[in-house]
């Protein structure tokens, strides 16, 4: 599985269901690449999310 996160200010942001504070996750690769690219399209340069591979250890 994959999320979505991005780098501010030092600290990481991981993308959130809307109106929730669950993890949005892909099941795979493209679908998650799909979304980036759409969102980052609408997101100034130095915000834009990148896809990072889903840690066993992270609570949804």
């Amino acid at each position: 599985m994959f999320i979505l996160q991005r780098r501010m200010n030092g600290s990481r942001e991981i993308l959130t269901k809307s109106s929730s504070h669950l993890k949005k996750t892909f099941l795979t690769y493209d679908s998650a690449l799909l979304f980036a690219n759409k969102i980052n399209s609408m997101t100034k340069p130095n915000r834009q999310w990148d896809i990072a591979l889903k840690s066993n250890t992270e609570i949804e």
